[in-house]
């Protein structure tokens, strides 16, 4: 079950074409986790998620694949 109320912060930064681009995170204490540390992690994940798109598509050979989950309770 979800909390009530969930708290977040809002991490903005100007991409070198001059859009404002951002992300939401949980870590909202900027004295434990500065904006330069946390954007530093999201260039990390997004080349990572970059690295296994890449893989996805050389080895599906460009095809679409639409993958589902079925649970039962």
């Amino acid at each position: 079950m979800l909390p009530e109320t969930w708290q977040a912060r809002i991490i903005c930064y100007q991409h070198p074409k001059g859009e404002i681009k951002g992300f939401v995170t949980s870590l909202v204490d900027p004295k434990m986790y500065s904006m330069e540390e946390l954007l530093s992690i999201y260039w990390d994940r997004w080349e990572i998620e970059q690295s296994f798109g890449e893989l996805k598509n050389s080895q599906l050979s460009g095809e679409i694949t639409l993958r589902s989950r079925f649970r039962r309770r």
